[in-house]
């Protein structure tokens, strides 16, 4: 019995002990072989492979340090785990180049001071107790560190963009060389900050912005990565010429044209000139001097008196994800967009040589135009819906070793206004670049409105179109398939008049015809019964 016993408490000791162990390996390998399942469409809870593949290809130890005040309002206490959450998916994938810590500085006056100087505040949050409003002082920043570079996120109160805001900081830490943008001033373009000022707050998080003045014969620096070009009116031929030279440089371009001017807040507009159509067909892009309409468009808001009305308006055209390029990381996840008074554009085949084109956004099939003269009152009839429809093209990717379109011309000379005395830039020593040393890119839209202040707050997909634009060109795809994650809109398919006429028809005798069917097959089957007993008795 005592044997039997000992033999009894042996085993169930032996069997805790290797439970033990198995526990051990397998905490073991999942501390190396991180693993989770998200079943939402977007993949929302997971990290995307471009994060996964930023933070394998660290090569040095990159710091993260989350300082959060322990003391938070009941809406934020689910913040701290989500974030360790996240950042211990971040440190599975990193291999050992990621050291992630926690801090809370509430009693620590000296990390304050550092905290002020880092770009990380202290802020006032609403608490609700005992039935009085009340505020308290907490921390919410993360820091990102590498070497002696840093940047900080200064209030994290949600984990809807943290993705995006973390990796964009730990690759501008990471990147050896700053990533500098510019946008082309004067000529009556749009002005970054009157035109774009919310857009310039998220370009701001990961590039440098200069300016640079189109005039008097001023190279764009060789130091700008990616250029653009936003609505300018009336080039002269010197500046086309820098543009040009920027480009066989290995320069890239945005191309944000319109081909109307339109009086402030009004419904007239005129015909307008960038003076880029012919430096545009010689790189594969042609802008028509048209504005598109389209059945799937957008609601507008106008003004009379004193009430303000909205109205469906053909001339905010709504891009549908069908009419999305697929295979472009620049609009392949992007749900929608709404391009107001754009134009259409086309692919100039025969200027193709050693280049590729990518429809980035077309219209619906279901789409018209109109020309000069604009009428863009949004009470009009717009009866020519019905008739003339097509598909237009109202973005466009080239790629590839452009050709100058000043290969075989003289430089021209820079305009001076009379009385200027600046002396004009020495070309003599200057030789044209006839085509690219590399490879490069250019994005052509037929419109600059679509991602001004007034639009994006309107349709946030806009922004995103505008900000993928720009790393595509400048960072190649690390950061764009993170961004575009979240943003969903699912329009109502579009439906022809027949398609409507059958839905109308099932709905409003659908029913009844399904009640006087279901009727016929009883009586038939009871019938039939009834003739079956009467044969068998």
């Amino acid at each position: 019995m005592q044997a039997r016993k000992l033999k009894y408490s042996t085993n169930l000791i032996l069997l805790i002990v290797i439970m033990f162990a198995i526990l051990v390996v397998i905490n073991f390998i999942s501390s190396k072989k991180f693993s989770r399942m998200d079943l939402t469409q977007n993949k929302v809870y997971t990290i995307s492979d471009s994060t996964k593949n930023v933070l394998r290809n660290l090569d040095d130890i990159v710091t993260i340090k989350a300082y959060f005040s322990k003391e938070l309002p009941t809406y934020l206490l689910n913040l701290n785990s989500q974030i360790k959450d996240i950042l211990s998916e971040y440190k599975a994938y990193a291999k050992g180049n990621l050291n992630i810590s926690f801090i809370d500085p509430a009693d620590d006056e000296k990390l304050q001071n550092e905290l002020r100087f880092l770009g990380i505040p202290q802020v006032q949050l609403q608490v609700i107790n005992k039935d009085k409003a009340e505020v308290m002082k907490a921390y919410l920043g993360i820091a990102i560190m590498y070497g002696d570079k840093k940047e900080a996120l200064p209030v994290v109160q949600s984990t809807q963009n943290l993705e995006y805001d973390l990796t964009s900081a730990i690759v501008k830490v990471t990147s050896p060389e700053e990533k500098r943008l510019a946008f082309m001033s004067e000529h009556g373009g749009k002005e970054l900050d009157k035109d774009y000022k919310e857009i310039k707050k998220e370009i701001e998080k990961q590039y440098t912005i200069v300016t640079y003045e189109a005039k008097k014969g001023k190279k764009i620096p060789s130091n700008i990565n990616t250029l653009v070009i936003a609505s300018p009116m009336n080039l002269t031929e010197r500046d086309k010429y820098e543009i040009d030279q920027f480009i066989m440089n290995g320069g890239k371009v945005i191309f944000l044209i319109d081909s109307i001017s339109r009086e402030e807040g009004g419904l007239q507009a005129n015909p307008a000139s960038s003076n880029l159509e012919d430096l545009l067909v010689n790189y594969g892009v042609r802008i028509n001097q048209n504005l598109v309409l389209d059945r799937s468009h957008s609601n507008a808001s106008f003004s009379s008196g004193f009430i303000r009305y909205s109205l469906p308006y053909p001339f905010w055209v709504k891009i549908l994800k069908q009419f999305l390029d697929k295979n472009n990381p620049i609009v392949s996840s992007l749900e929608t967009l709404v391009f107001p008074w754009v134009c259409s554009l086309e692919i100039v085949q025969d200027k193709l040589e050693g280049l590729e084109a990518a429809e980035l956004v077309k219209s619906s099939t279901y789409a018209w135009d109109e020309t000069a003269p604009y009428d863009l009152n949004p009470q009009q009839s717009f009866g020519k819906a019905q008739t003339n429809q097509n598909q237009y093209t109202l973005a466009v990717a080239v790629s590839g070793v452009f050709k100058s379109f000043y290969a075989d011309k003289q430089i021209p000379k820079p305009e001076f206004e009379e009385g200027d005395e600046t002396a004009p830039p020495d070309d003599s020593k200057r030789e044209t670049i006839a085509e690219c040393k590399n490879p490069t890119q250019i994005i052509v839209v037929g419109n600059s409105v679509f991602t001004d202040d007034h639009f994006i707050a309107q349709f946030p997909g806009n922004a995103l179109f505008f900000l993928n634009m720009i790393d595509w060109l400048t960072l190649g795809e690390q950061l764009i398939n993170i961004r575009s994650r979240g943003i969903t809109d699912r329009p109502l398919k579009e439906t022809t008049e027949k398609e409507k006429g059958r839905i109308k028809f099932l709905n409003m005798f659908g029913v009844s015809i399904l009640v006087i069917l279901f009727g016929i097959l009883k009586f038939i089957l009871r019938k039939n019964r009834k003739r079956r007993l009467q044969q068998a008795s």
